[in-house]
């Protein structure tokens, strides 16, 4: 609102702006100058640059003898000192809302609103057809949101949602589009982004949301909160852009399927799921390091079954479930391996011919199709092989 307040009020938006940064959390400076202007930037340099459109705007008015709109300086701060001009445009909110687009932000969290983003998605992926450019749509929620709320209250859900929008405005460019679709749901719109970019910027809004919420205590321990999400792109994984979204959302719930705090790409089994047990000589399977180095070797397990989503081993001690992992299938006979990422899913105890023994699975973590698709490949060429005795691995 700050561009619509007169002079006499404008110091105390502005002292207001301040301390909402506090309360907000981190991506309030970004959002705010992504809304107004139209300029991507990280918190930090975002906070910056407020700052110095702030003493720009004092400088102005100790010039004119009179109080300067803080437009009139945002405006020559961006296009004369700081150069900005290229991409950036002054946008009143104020006149914007009022010319009838009352679906263009969400209220609570001033990201795009749901329809604003469903608009854009038709003409983006219109745009990427016709000139042959990747487009990417993320799904992004707040991992067991009702739970929170639930534990916390109302108050702190809306809390959290707000600095997940900021967190969320700080991973974007100005070329993207943001929107909360409803609840602690959000989807992003990444214009010219290929599948494992748009996995990337997920990945990076999923980190800075631990990182931030683990510094705050909740009595008196760490606020763990998390979020997942699910990437879809564009015209590879749909034919249009209801699709597109379906995909993405199909994703999350793939994610989530995994644990908290996961993100997972959409893609399609183009060839048959295989299984294999341990009949096949040649094919080790081995419990490498998390993460592998030289100075901790993999432990040998003995396989019950492997497949292109997972594998059932014995072992002699447990593993934490949630655990992430690092499956090494190696060929015996020409030494050609693959390093599956994975997640341990399963863990039952039972009493063996030796002593206590673990059946353990893990599921594989597979972040795009072309991983997939190396897996699927090296595990078909025992499937078209004679089963033999199995070796101890």
């Amino acid at each position: 609102m700050c561009l619509n307040e007169d002079p006499a009020n404008l110091e105390w938006v502005l002292e207001r702006v301040d301390r909402l940064a506090w309360g907000v959390g981190p991506g309030l400076h970004a959002g705010l100058l992504m809304l107004l202007c139209n300029v991507s930037f990280d918190e930090a340099e975002a906070r910056r640059h407020w700052e110095a459109m702030v003493k720009h705007r004092a400088a102005l008015s100790e010039a004119a003898g009179r109080p300067t709109p803080l437009r009139v300086a945002m405006a020559d701060y961006l296009f004369g000192l700081n150069q900005r001009a290229p991409r950036s445009r002054l946008i009143d909110v104020i006149q914007t809302w009022r010319s009838g687009s009352t679906d263009m932000l969400d209220p609570l969290t001033s990201l795009h609103a749901k329809s604003f983003l469903d608009e854009q998605i038709s003409r983006e992926a219109s745009r990427a057809l016709r000139f042959k450019i990747d487009l990417s749509y993320v799904h992004v929620e707040i991992d067991d949101f009702t739970r929170i709320t639930e534990r916390l209250g109302l108050t702190m859900g809306t809390v959290l949602i707000k600095e997940m929008a900021g967190i969320i405005a700080s991973c974007i460019r100005n070329i993207d589009y943001a929107a909360r679709i409803s609840g602690s749901e959000f989807g992003l719109l990444l214009t010219e982004t290929d599948r494992m970019g748009a996995y990337h910027v997920a990945d990076r809004i999923r980190q800075k949301v631990e990182a931030f919420h683990l510094e705050r205590r909740v009595g008196g321990r760490p606020f763990e909160l998390t979020a997942s999400a699910g990437v879809a792109s564009f015209p590879e994984d749909a034919g249009g852009p209801e699709e597109l979204v379906a995909r993405a959302r199909e994703a999350w719930f793939t994610a989530r399927a995994r644990g908290t705090g996961r993100v997972a790409t959409h893609y399609r089994e183009r060839r048959e799921y295989i299984r294999l047990t341990t009949d096949h000589q040649d094919l080790q399977v081995t419990l490498g390091p998390e993460p592998p180095g030289p100075e901790t070797p993999g432990a040998k397990i003995s396989m019950k079954n492997i497949s292109s989503g997972g594998v059932l081993f014995e072992s002699e001690r447990p593993i934490e479930m949630g655990r992430t992992v690092q499956i090494l299938c190696r060929n015996r006979r020409d030494t050609d391996s693959v390093m599956i990422p994975g997640r341990v899913v399963r863990i039952e105890r039972f009493e063996g011919e030796s002593g206590e023994r673990y059946e353990i699975g893990v599921l594989f973590d597979l972040v795009v199709e072309e991983q997939l698709e190396g897996v699927i490949e090296f595990l078909e060429r025992f499937s078209s092989e004679p089963a033999e005795q199995p070796r101890a691995t």
